[in-house]
Formats: structure tokens, C-alpha cells, sequence
């Protein structure tokens, strides 16, 4: 499972299985802060392995900046955004989207995707669960077919 350092945010591959009572506490491997996280009943059934292959497999399409896993109650879960980004900038993005997310559906019940430009970047936004989102950026409109598929395969799975 990969965690966040809390304080430099950096990723930390940790195995599962190391997870005590449903907590997980560890040094991170670039700062030797300590971090401690409870890891909830969502982040046990759902595999990071199933969010990482979807990053990975859309980073080669051309125009794809980056994309990333937000949680509503946990944040980032996985992400491969820019280096200029902090984990705290793509969190308070992430948060951002959700809450306009929230508000478009409750004007339009059956919204099933958001598309927001913010600095000539295309922001896709979808719902695959009740608090997960998956949000993909663009340098320019519309997503690949293949993106499409892959996100309809997330929805359907139920993430």
C-alpha cells in the first residue's frame, strides 16, 4: 500500500500485511518523519494496485499532464501529477473539484462527469464511488477513447 509522508509528502511503499489493528505507523524513507495513519475498511478492500495501473496506463497518451485519486474523507490516494505540485496542492485541488463536483449534482442528479479549465489546463472530473473520485488533466479538450474505457471499467467495478 502506498502512503503520503504527512510532512514533505512523499510516497512510501509499505506491505499491508504490517498494518496492526487497522493502523499503519511508519518513519517516512526521505525525511525519517514519523507518520501515523488509520487505515480504513475502503483502502483495505480497494488494491492500490488497480489505481496505480490506471495512472500508469494513461500517462504515455499524448496530451495527458497528469492525474491523480481523491478520496473525500482520506485525500490523495494515488497520484502522478507534475513535481511541482505538493501533496497539499494536489489535496486542496482534489477537495476543490469534489465540493464543485457536489454542487453541479445537486442541481443535476444524473451528472456523471465535470470539465473545468483552470490556466489553459483541461480538468475531467468523475464520480467512481460514493467519495472517490478520479480527476485527469489535459492540455487540451476531451479525453482519449482509451482514458474512457479505462474510467467506464473503474466505474463499473464499483472503486
Amino acid at each position: 500500500m502506498i502512503l503520503f509522508c504527512e510532512d514533505c509528502g512523499e510516497k512510501n511503499d509499505l506491505d499491508p500485511a504490517a498494518f496492526a489493528g487497522g493502523k499503519a505507523v511508519f518513519r517516512c524513507s526521505v525525511c525519517d518523519y514519523p507518520n501515523a495513519y488509520s487505515i480504513s475498511s475502503y483502502e483495505k478492500e480497494c488494491p492500490s494496485h488497480k489505481l496505480t495501473d490506471f495512472l500508469d496506463a494513461i500517462q504515455p497518451s499524448s496530451g495527458i499532464i497528469g492525474a491523480f485519486f481523491y478520496h473525500e474523507e482520506q485525500g490523495v490516494i494515488e497520484q502522478k501529477m507534475p513535481q511541482l505540485l505538493t501533496r497539499n496542492d494536489i489535496d486542496t485541488l482534489g477537495s476543490g473539484l469534489a465540493r464543485s463536483y457536489a454542487e453541479g449534482q445537486s442541481s443535476c442528479r444524473d451528472l456523471t462527469k465535470m470539465a473545468v479549465v483552470i490556466s489553459d489546463k483541461y480538468f475531467s472530473v468523475f464520480k467512481l464511488s460514493t467519495h472517490l473520485y478520479v480527476i485527469v488533466i489535459a492540455a487540451g479538450p476531451g479525453l482519449p477513447d482509451k482514458i474512457l474505457e479505462l474510467i467506464s471499467i473503474l466505474e463499473k467495478e464499483g472503486m
